[in-house]
């Protein structure tokens, strides 16, 4: 008979210490949901706690997802559960498995060029002041969805970043090329709360709206490249460096604890 969630003595109160452990350590919620959802699934597959598991049992395991899953998403049920030994049982979890070759393709960088076909082939300035913001300043997607009007200093021309990736606050620039269009979508749009209005106002955008409103921008504008909202902020990075920003600055800018993230 299968194992269930409840068939299983102990595993609420593991997954609220692995929960409470994260909240400490800071990370993300993302990463909190996906580590979690690793370990409650091989918990259930074999029926018991990993504490009580064979390392054999966690490593064929491991090898019977292998096939079945990006090396992505391989890789993240890998760290979910080492991170659940080291940090909530307090020991090393070593493995005995095949090193994954991962591809390394080259970041999609959108020239001078297409920027202005693809701002120009916004329809909703609301959408274009979006995407010009994402590439003025380098904001990520998700910190972009969840500016707040209280956090744009026109006077500083600086925009604040609450709680960013590893929940860190910090400030990044506000392009002035941008700011008459900002300012002509505030007057029309009359938002709450967040800068960019969600289905109701007072509420931030959807998390998958940015980009489906990104490839309908860029169908329209003619680019064939395979851009996300992402290309947006390395373009930013990548200008940044070609017009003689140095990398100690950039890395403050984008919100990246390790330099090495920043030099890649």
């Amino acid at each position: 008979m299968k194992a269930t969630v409840d068939s299983i003595s102990g595993l609420g109160a593991l997954m609220d210490r692995l929960s409470g452990q994260m909240l400490l350590a800071g990370r993300a919620e993302s990463t909190l949901v996906c580590y979690g959802r690793v370990v409650r699934d091989l918990c259930v597959k074999i029926g018991k706690l990993p504490d009580q598991m064979d390392q054999d049992e966690i490593e064929d395991y491991l090898l019977g997802l292998k096939g079945r899953l990006s090396e992505s998403t391989w890789h993240l049920h890998i760290c979910g559960i080492r991170y659940l030994f080291r940090e909530v049982y307090g020991g090393e979890l070593s493995l005995n498995l095949p090193t994954a070759k991962r591809s390394r393709s080259l970041p999609v960088v959108l020239t001078h060029k297409e920027l202005g076909q693809l701002f120009g082939g916004c329809k909703s300035l609301k959408h274009k002041c979006i995407f010009r913001l994402a590439y003025g300043s380098g904001m990520r997607s998700n910190e972009l969805r969840l500016l707040r009007i209280a956090d744009v200093d026109s006077g500083s021309m600086q925009l604040r970043i609450e709680q960013g990736k590893g929940r860190k606050d910090r400030y990044t620039v506000l392009p002035s090329s941008v700011l008459a269009d900002l300012r002509t979508y505030y007057l029309a749009a009359r938002p709450k709360v967040y800068l960019f209005n969600g289905q109701q106002k007072g509420q931030p955008l959807a998390k998958r709206s940015l980009q489906h409103a990104l490839d309908k921008a860029l169908r329209r504008s003619g680019i064939a490249k395979n851009a996300t909202m992402h290309t947006l902020r390395h373009s930013f990075a990548v200008h940044a460096i070609e017009d003689g920003m140095d990398i100690l600055s950039l890395q403050h800018l984008l919100g990246h604890a390790d330099l090495q993230t920043t030099l890649l």
